[in-house]
């Protein structure tokens, strides 16, 4: 409906439009509209409007509210030192009709300046070959978490990241696990967790380290034969290979009894050996058929093998050595 009113009885006409419930366009402007506050820290938004006719501005907040001024334009939260990690200021204006009001976006935060390290296995880093076991990093009394960034490294080189959604505003402290089955190539690595904190343009980046975190792995490695063919009276070539940390030591038996490996092996000293590499950590054993060659005879234009193991050996009967002898020089 228009409605025509004389023009002479005219002096002033505001048309104030506007949609229910909320101001179609609350003129309200703040600035800076986004802060990011160290906690403790003093922090300043200043509420403006270009709005001449409006009924007063304020604002609300749990630190630092501002109650309803009348006739200005400008109004600014300032509080010297905030605390309250929810903190979430509103400024408000009395239109004619309703009340609008805009929120800047305060970000509070805290940072530790160390942050600490620990692993499964204790405080000596040492972890056995193969079992698994839990690096923790702790990142003590940190907010806002979604915010942080927690970065793994072996040496020099990075190997995980974590990121967290956590939405609480309230700081916390935060821990990240890095998961390790060492193998012996791990023995003596160092590992460290680096935890970043982005707060976007309007903040700072920052970034602190833990300590380096040894890791000794003890581990076993044994390889022998199962069976080893020796030359009589030659030198003995047989070699078994281990290693392990700490160092294993090796034992070798024959017949329950603890014997030294011979070196240039008779007929005697064939049999079956056992031997053993052991350290505080673990013990294996190998079983070893030792065989020992003896020397060829032609007989007959047959050549017979002496074997101690399945006594063959001709040389082991004075008698019958002597009768090849004769019949070998007879042969020849």
């Amino acid at each position: 409906m228009l409605l025509f009113l004389p023009y002479a009885n005219i002096t002033h006409v505001y048309l104030h439009c506007h949609a229910v419930g909320v101001h179609a366009s609350c003129p309200i402007e703040l600035s800076p509209p986004s802060v990011v506050v160290r906690y403790g820290d003093p922090v300043s938004v200043n509420c403006s409007t270009s709005e001449i006719q409006h009924g007063g501005m304020g604002w609300e907040a749990t630190q630092g509210g501002r109650s309803l001024e009348y006739n200005v334009q400008h109004l600014t939260w300032t509080v010297e030192n905030l605390t309250d990690w929810p903190i979430s200021p509103s400024c408000f204006l009395n239109m004619p009709n309703e009340q609008c009001s805009r929120k800047p976006k305060v970000v509070l935060y805290t940072f530790p300046e160390n942050i600490s390290i620990g692993s499964s296995s204790g405080p000596d880093g040492v972890m056995r070959e193969g079992h698994e076991y839990n690096i923790t990093c702790l990142v003590h009394n940190v907010a806002p978490v979604q915010h942080l960034t927690v970065t793994w490294y072996k040496g020099d080189s990075p190997i995980s990241r974590d990121t967290f959604d956590n939405g609480s505003k309230k700081p916390t402290d935060q821990p990240s696990v890095y998961s390790l089955t060492p193998t012996r190539r791990d023995n003596g690595a160092t590992f460290r967790c680096e935890a970043q904190m982005d707060l976007g343009p309007e903040g700072p980046r920052l970034n602190v380290s833990s300590a380096e975190h040894s890791v000794t792995v003890h581990c076993k490695y044994f390889v022998c034969p199962s069976w080893y063919t020796a030359l009589e009276n030659t030198p003995n070539n047989l070699t078994c290979t281990v290693e392990g940390f700490p160092k294993p030591e090796t034992t070798w038996y024959k017949d329950g009894e603890e014997v030294d490996l011979p070196k240039n092996p008779d007929r005697g000293d064939a049999g079956q050996y056992v031997v053993t590499a052991s350290n505080n950590v673990s013990s294996v054993n190998v079983t070893v058929e030792f065989d020992v060659l003896c020397k060829f005879y032609r007989y007959k234009n047959l050549k017979y093998l002496c074997s101690a193991l399945v006594i063959l050996c001709f040389l082991s009967d004075p008698v019958l050595d002597q009768i090849v002898r004769r019949r070998t020089v007879t042969d020849s």
